[in-house]
């Protein structure tokens, strides 16, 4: 790889002999202070975002709502499964999901037994009060079935407290099916994850798919990245970087495209003692495209 005269300089010194760890010191000393950028001849546009869009279920592919070249937008439905069996089995789970719920608020049978209980016990008392104020006036048979009747009129409370739990639970079990069944339905819509284009459509409308298998592909242009080399040493002082190509596929070659550093790889090459920059820039005319290269400039940081 070619690069700027610090490049072309260190090349001939390492040729003599000097160990390349020695010669970056010196490099970076005089790049530090110097004003003038640092040029990497050879850098190459690639893609930041880029996906090979699966689907997500076995099925036939009912609809492809996209060609090749098309614009979309995060969330936008690009192909879809045919939906008859998972829509018919979303719409029960919504009727078991709502009468589930209706039965967790029904508690009437709750309150009836909360109002027996209070008749049961107000039954039981006046015999009691009665018994003592007129002896044998309830046998102690009949005051033992009003006990009994206390006694059951109780354990019907707790045996509706229970059954309301259970219709809350069962009412709970019923919208996570619910939840179930609207995911699989969604999992036959296959979407955008992001704002891109549609570069390679690989399934056609009408064929049978496996989940994981590609249907489409989908690559995002108007923002790029720029990667490219440099010696360990220049990458302590990284300002801001520019893309300027010289490249037939350019209406101008002498164009030039600002943009950011985002990334400098924390591995240094063991052989040439270089590490990996990468450099994000817009693109929304979309003159650039991923594969060309071109030259990267580094602007050196000014006090």
């Amino acid at each position: 790889m070619q690069g700027n005269k610090h490049h072309r300089r260190g090349g001939s010194l390492i040729a003599r002999g000097m160990p390349w760890f020695v010669f970056l010191t010196a490099w970076a000393t005089e790049f530090i202070y110097s004003a003038e950028p640092i040029r990497i001849d050879t850098a190459l546009v690639t893609l930041i975002d880029k996906a090979d869009i699966p689907a997500r279920d076995a099925g036939v592919l009912a609809e492809l709502t996209v060609t090749e070249g098309q614009s979309v937008k995060k969330g936008d439905t690009l192909a879809r499964l045919d939906l008859a069996e998972q829509h018919a089995a979303r719409e029960e789970a919504v009727a078991a999901a709502a009468a589930a719920a209706e039965l967790a608020e029904n508690d009437i049978k709750l309150r009836y037994a909360r109002a027996g209980l209070a008749v049961a016990q107000a039954e039981y008392q006046r015999a009691k009060e009665s018994l003592e104020k007129f002896e044998k006036s309830v046998s102690q048979t009949e005051l033992d079935q009003l006990r009994l009747v206390v006694e059951k009129s109780a354990l019907e409370i707790e045996q509706a407290e229970q059954d309301l739990k259970l219709a809350k639970l069962t009412e709970i079990r019923k919208r996570q099916e619910l939840a179930i069944a609207t995911e699989r339905l969604e999992k036959r819509r296959i979407l955008a994850p992001f704002d891109g284009i549609v570069a390679e459509v690989r399934k056609q409308r009408g064929e049978w798919v496996q989940p994981g298998e590609t249907v489409l592909r989908l690559i995002r242009s108007d923002r790029l990245r720029v990667e490219g080399f440099l010696p360990a040493a220049a990458t302590l002082n990284l300002a801001s970087a520019e893309v300027q190509f010289a490249c037939p596929a350019l209406k101008n070659n002498a164009q030039s495209f600002p943009g950011k550093i985002t990334f400098v790889s924390p591995e240094v090459n063991a052989v040439n003692g270089q590490v990996r920059i990468w450099a994000e820039l817009p693109n929304a005319a979309g003159q650039l495209r991923p594969g060309l290269v071109g030259e990267l400039i580094i602007k050196p940081v000014t006090e």
